[in-house]
């Protein structure tokens, strides 16, 4: 019986150097960890060897629950509250040194030189993903996302896509003050919320247009298949397909 191949904190990092991910300047990476194989020390061995390269990485925090609305408003703590978004997401969240944006349901964690530069004013926006938030920052910036053996309905830069089209059925009517608390101060984030009863959508249905633009590419880290996909043209291409089609996403 051969048995299966644990990785490394090391392993995982000149894994991210040969398949070119590194590279990058601006990385926003959704993760499964399972995909990776076995590893040495887990969730934090996989934040480590992903903040050890020279470049600015953003995970996903987000807090954002089905009951959040103008009758029942989100509360993030910026220190305490966890994500749901998955065991290397968390893992960044409490590692030494995150950043985190303020935002009530779709914060963003950062690392790296450019990080509080992007995570900036995500309290100013008026819905999650809008053109203030740092999902646009991400394609305004040139950067990219990894989806590390994810697939596009954990893209998140399409909700910014559907935004900013202004699809009909992904935000809320009303506006929610939603509650942001710091060490120092609590702020009110007045946004259209996500709407957790709208039609069900697959984000998958993306692919085809992204290969098509040239915008993605595969790689592999360790057992990992990963996405690369270029922000500014995925976010061209699919705001654009949304705008002629806002039904495109809809099952």
């Amino acid at each position: 019986m051969v048995q299966e191949r644990i990785y490394s904190r090391n392993d995982i990092s000149d894994a991210l150097k040969s398949s070119g991910i590194a590279n990058y300047e601006i990385v926003l990476a959704h993760c499964s960890l399972k995909s990776f194989g076995q590893v040495d020390g887990g969730a934090a061995s996989v934040v480590e060897a992903l903040t050890m390269m020279s470049n600015t990485v953003l995970f996903p925090a987000f807090t954002g629950k089905i009951t959040d609305g103008k009758n029942c408003p989100p509360v993030m703590n910026v220190a305490q509250s966890p994500t749901w978004t998955g065991a290397i997401p968390e893992a960044a969240r409490i590692k030494t040194g995150a950043l985190r944006s303020l935002h009530p349901t779709h914060s963003l964690t950062g690392f790296g030189a450019r990080a509080k530069a992007l995570l900036v004013n995500h309290e100013n926006t008026h819905s999650p993903c809008d053109e203030n938030s740092p999902f646009y920052s991400l394609v305004r910036n040139n950067g990219i996302i990894a989806l590390f053996g994810c697939d596009h309905n954990s893209n998140t830069m399409v909700h910014c896509c559907e935004e900013l089209a202004k699809v009909p059925y992904h935000l809320q009517h009303d506006v929610t003050d939603g509650v942001v608390m710091t060490d120092s101060r609590e702020i009110i984030v007045a946004n259209r919320l996500h709407n957790w009863q709208k039609p069900p959508t697959n984000f998958n249905k993306i692919e085809q247009l992204l290969v098509k633009a040239q915008a993605l590419i595969v790689v592999k880290v360790c057992n990992s298949q990963v996405k690369i996909i270029d922000a500014r043209k995925m976010f061209d291409v699919v705001c654009n397909q949304l705008i002629r089609d806002p039904g495109y996403l809809i099952i």
